[in-house]
């Protein structure tokens, strides 16, 4: 019995889960994020472009989450990638979003998960550990 209680002990505390990698971003608005400041909110990354229909069919879905949660912890940073922020700034005029956007070139972020198909998401909890990564359609 000793060895069953043991067992499940172990399976339930052991957390195989990585930490998110030290990151650092800046907001199109100048509000700088990165792990510290992150800590104790729940994180999703966006990955994203503004020509891919993927990633314009799913803004209604990432906007009603930021709306939805961000007041019960949830913070949610749509990274753009490898376009100008002038096309991007341009691109939102028409398509505003909830979240908070980033540039490539204000964040290392993309280039730690290797974003080069779109949208790929990443999910990192509360304790700054990465939970989930998802998306990228070629």
């Amino acid at each position: 019995m000793a060895l069953g209680q043991n067992v499940h002990r172990e399976i339930v505390t052991e957390d195989d889960r990585e930490p998110a990698p030290r990151f650092h971003a800046k907001t199109l608005e100048g509000v700088q994020f990165n792990n510290d400041s992150t800590k104790g909110k729940v994180v999703l990354f966006e990955f994203w472009t503004t020509w891919c229909p993927y990633c314009k069919s799913e803004e209604v879905l990432v906007n009603d989450l930021t709306s939805e949660f961000s007041s019960k912890g949830l913070l949610v940073i749509a990274v753009d990638v490898a376009e100008s922020k002038k096309v991007v700034q341009q691109y939102l005029k028409d398509h505003p979003r909830k979240c908070h956007i980033v540039m490539t070139g204000d964040t290392n972020l993309a280039a730690m998960y290797a974003a080069n198909r779109y949208p790929i998401y990443v999910v990192v909890d509360r304790d700054g550990k990465r939970c989930d990564i998802d998306g990228g359609i070629r």
